[in-house]
């Protein structure tokens, strides 16, 4: 047998001293618990882009709880997954530019278990990190760091030089001199220990990204660790490119001191090397920005899109979206609440106008209108729906559900409906698609007052958007009926039904009894009814007065 030829032996060689660093000793790393993250640190990759014309607002994302939804479906997932998925969700413009790309990859995962188990397996230590990086990389804060960092390395040479003077018997100049440096060690260690421990932290986290993106590339036969990428290669599970890691793990990874923790304490007290090496870590993350950001969306793509298929496999229903290009028309069977374990379904369909829907205190009618926006977010960000089957456009969802008092900025409950009305207008006019959803609208104001401002502001929506609407108020059905199509939801043993005209039974004074009220307090609410309805509408049963 010949002689190995050179580059097998470097090969060879390279390898064993690289299994020789992996076993020096390292910090022990541990998942992360889930809750360990805040929202607004789940939001950190939203805030960092821009908005994209369909994104959701501040107070549709909590009407339609979507961080419980977030929270359900992502599992395990790390906080990298999560701020991907917040941001994709919300429409955030670093997530929403390869939507069939999107679709693919969950589609193929959904179908693929073995692969999907495997990508959560090669992202799981991504768990580890203990702080979110997405602010650094995406909207990063300069650290400033003062001018005499870069003299650091006088500290060090004074101990050096301290040390020599003792052995040369200069006793007194020696100790002055390690008294000086330990001063000088102290004041930098307090000046930098704050700036520097959260580098620390985003730099560990950094390198759990860098090391499970290795594993993904190797998992799926990808070139890394300098390798040059075969542009003619097709990519069977489309995702945002990996750029080339090996020089960003040859940036990032951890030196001989680190991997040695108690050295490391007494190197950084006397050397003062982790402040010393702060400023170069810094310029190094700037100049591989670029490639942090492009590796950060393609493991959070794929890892939330892993621990996503986990969860479409064990739902109850869910169905792939056919898109379709405005709201007219749109459909959906078997709708269901992704929030919700055992929701009731229901069929819906958007025709040339919006709904209003009416129904009994109980029956459902906020949770179907949460579900209709959910399902239509769904389908835009993620192309699935929580039904048996979906037809839904990609459109911008408002919602005016949760609407709320303030004592702090003074607003009464019918201001802040109209305040929020009022946002909404605004950008329905700039979308191309836009469904509005009302849920008890401008219930903060009498009934006379509150029905024509509502019928007002549902006739102008509904020029520019879709308009679903719910309401007591049947009287107000007939000044919307050309811009909104008036429904009952009704409940049966089966789900629930969407039927054409309005409540004519209804059940708020029934309910009394069900509560601990006696009948005799029952008996004086109903006739108090049938009186104010003669005052208002004249005889129950007279049609109203046409709009003028």
């Amino acid at each position: 047998m010949g002689p190995l030829p050179v580059n097998t032996l470097k090969g060879t060689l390279a390898r064993k001293l690289r299994h020789l660093w992996s076993l020096l000793p390292t910090r022990q790393e541990q998942p992360m618990p889930r809750g360990w993250f805040t929202q607004h640190e789940i939001a950190r990759l939203h805030a960092a882009g821009k908005a994209s014309a369909e994104g959701l607002d501040e107070p549709s994302w909590r009407d339609l709880d979507l961080d419980a939804c977030i929270d359900q479906a992502a599992g395990d997932c790390s906080v990298f997954g999560r701020q991907w998925l917040c941001a994709r969700l919300r429409g955030c413009d670093l997530t929403d530019s390869s939507d069939l790309a999107q679709v693919t990859q969950l589609r193929g995962l959904v179908d693929d278990p073995g692969r999907s188990a495997a990508w959560r397996a090669a992202t799981s230590g991504l768990r580890c990190a203990e702080t979110e990086v997405a602010g650094t990389l995406f909207a990063p804060e300069p650290i400033a760091l003062p001018h005499w960092v870069g003299l650091l390395w006088l500290v060090p040479m004074g101990f050096g030089l301290a040390l020599a003077l003792s052995v040369a018997g200069l006793y007194g100049p020696g100790g002055l001199l390690i008294v000086a440096a330990l001063g000088v060690s102290a004041a930098v260690q307090i000046r930098l220990y704050g700036p520097s421990a959260t580098w620390q932290k985003q730099k560990r986290a950094i390198r759990q990204l860098l090391a499970s993106a290795m594993r993904m590339a190797e998992l799926d036969g990808q070139p890394q660790r300098g390798q040059p990428a075969d542009p003619g290669a097709e990519d069977p599970w489309p995702a945002p490119p990996l750029p080339d890691l090996g020089p960003l793990w040859a940036a990032f990874r951890p030196t001989w001191l680190e991997r040695m923790a108690g050295l490391a304490e007494y190197a950084d007290l006397i050397l003062l090397s982790q402040y010393r090496r702060l400023a170069a870590d810094i310029e190094r993350l700037g100049r591989h920005r670029q490639a942090l950001q492009q590796v950060f969306l393609a493991l959070g793509q794929r890892e939330a899109n892993a621990w996503l298929a986990c969860h479409l496999r064990a739902s109850e229903c869910f169905c792939w979206n056919q898109a379709r290009d405005g709201l007219a028309g749109a459909w959906l069977t078997g709708m269901r609440n992704p929030l919700l374990a055992r929701s009731k379904p229901v069929t819906l369909t958007l025709g040339d106008r919006g709904l209003f829907l009416t129904g009994k205190n109980g029956s459902g009618k906020s949770t179907l209108l949460r579900s209709l926006g959910l399902n239509l977010v769904l389908a835009r960000a993620l192309g699935v729906c929580m039904a048996e089957a979906a037809s839904l456009p990609r459109a911008l969802v408002q919602t005016s559900i949760r609407i709320e008092d303030s004592l702090a900025l003074g607003r009464s409950l019918y201001v802040a409906e109209l305040l929020r009305a009022a946002e909404m207008m605004a950008r329905a006019g700039r979308a191309k698609a836009c469904l509005v959803i009302f849920d008890e609208i401008f219930r903060g104001t009498n009934h006379l007052e509150s029905v024509s401002a509502a019928a007002a502001v549902i006739r102008r929506l509904a020029a520019q958007a879709t308009v679903v609407v719910s309401s007591h108020h049947v009287d107000l059905a007939r000044l919307v009926e050309a811009s909104a199509h008036p429904l009952v939801l009704d409940e049966t043993p089966a789900g629930l039904r969407l039927l054409p005209g309005l409540l004519a039974e209804t059940n708020g004074i029934d309910l009394l009894l069900r509560h601990g009220f006696d009948a005799e307090l029952h008996a004086t609410a109903l006739g108090l009814h049938q009186e104010l309805a003669q005052r208002v509408l004249g005889p129950l049963g007279a049609e109203p007065a046409p709009p003028r």
